[in-house]
């Protein structure tokens, strides 16, 4: 496998790590770091993320062709040799036509599922952050010998 292949299927294997760990139910906090960083890699490296993209898109096009290329030769008229350098040749380009497609789609699939993600720490942060805020008026009101009322308890929970 040469460089260009052998870096496509180490950005492959990172791709499925950083999808699984956004899809993954991590504890409040967890999702918390996890989106916050996410979120500002992807948006202060928005220069490199588009080189991927075309780096990737490249691969895609070169495979392509060169599947293309193995599947117009005829093997009627090839000799042993030529028969196993021909169907190696052909594996090849077929395999580094499903890596780098495969990369391609998984980039674009993490690219759809950072706003989502983001979005859902927003929220969550403003759910908590109210919740807490009713709690502590409760307990505040509670300290000072006012009784609560049961009307503030339902509109909490």
């Amino acid at each position: 496998m040469t460089l260009v292949w052998t870096v496509v299927s180490i950005f492959l294997a990172l791709e499925t790590v950083i999808l699984f760990l956004m899809l993954i139910p991590l504890p409040f906090r967890g999702n918390e770091i996890l989106g916050n960083l996410m979120h500002q890699i992807f948006h202060k490296v928005r220069i490199a993320v588009a080189f991927v993209f075309l780096f990737i898109a490249f691969c895609v096009l070169e495979s392509f062709w060169s599947t293309y290329k193995y599947a117009q030769k005829s093997t009627e008229n090839l000799t042993k040799e030529n028969y196993a350098t021909h169907f190696s040749g052909k594996f090849r380009s077929e395999r580094n036509l499903y890596l780098s497609a495969f990369a391609l789609v998984i980039f674009l699939v993490v690219m759809l599922v950072e706003p989502f993600i983001t979005e859902r720490n927003k929220k969550k942060i403003v759910v908590t952050t109210t919740a807490n805020q009713n709690v502590s008026d409760i307990v505040k009101d509670t300290v000072k010998g006012r009784k609560t009322t049961a009307t503030k308890v339902k509109k909490t929970l």
